[in-house]
């Protein structure tokens, strides 16, 4: 972990020579250590307020209503908005993913949003966005979000399958998670009935207020001082 985090200019400044006795080699150890914190530190506090960054520009896209696909950019490249743990390096971000499956003996055909194939995740995971403002196709009934999310689970599912067919032969349509995110005017619009049926089918229902919350919580302009400090 020492030498992942020191850059190799600070290794180059600090060796050991055969002469050195144990007290001398332990003190450039501990130089090594206090090189390395600067250094995390200051990667830390790039990477906290890159995140910042981000939050207020979602905070702004809602508040200017933006297009569909600013939203879908925006998640795409920041999936930490929706997990901690899911960012670029570690996890395989697609969008406009087209899909043709059979739903009831008629070939479908379909375009996600986002699908995150992530490291820890046995399946793909599916991001649904609809835009933060009041028309109908932004506001989906509970019956539009049942049968689009269902069709994008079963594309995935045969396209597991026809990538290996023992592994994948089994899957059940429910172990795919599936986000719907939605602006609150539509959230409103979903009684709790709506939501006992969403959470019966697996279906999480994410606002972008929701987003914007959690990620505030996590990346605080005050938990980044005390970090760097």
């Amino acid at each position: 972990f020492v030498f992942s985090v020191i850059n190799s200019e600070s290794i180059q400044e600090i060796t050991v020579k055969d002469d050195d006795d144990t007290a001398e080699i332990l003190n450039k150890f501990v130089q090594l250590f206090e090189k390395s914190e600067i250094n995390t530190a200051l990667r830390i506090k790039e990477n906290f307020q890159d995140r910042l960054n981000v939050i207020e520009e979602l905070e702004k896209n809602i508040e200017d209503k933006a297009r569909e696909n600013i939203f879908e950019e925006n998640l795409s490249k920041n999936p930490w908005l929706l997990n901690v743990f899911w960012d670029l390096r570690n996890n395989k971000i697609l969008t406009q993913e087209t899909y043709n499956t059979m739903i009831n003996g008629e070939m479908v055909a379909g375009r996600t949003d986002i699908i995150i194939e992530a490291g820890d995740e046995p399946y793909p995971i599916i991001i649904e966005i609809k835009r933060e403002t009041n028309t109908s196709y932004s506001t989906p009934s509970v019956d539009s979000i049942n049968d689009q999310i269902r069709k994008y689970r079963k594309m995935i599912k045969d396209k597991l399958y026809l990538q290996d067919p023992m592994k994948y032969k089994d899957v059940n349509l429910y172990d795919i998670k599936s986000y719907m995110i939605l602006g609150s005017a539509a959230v409103n619009k979903l009684n709790k009935d709506d939501i006992d049926v969403l959470s019966i089918n697996k279906i999480e229902i994410l606002t972008y207020e929701q987003m914007i919350t959690s990620a505030k919580n996590i990346y605080s302009r005050e938990l980044m001082v005390d970090i760097v400090d």
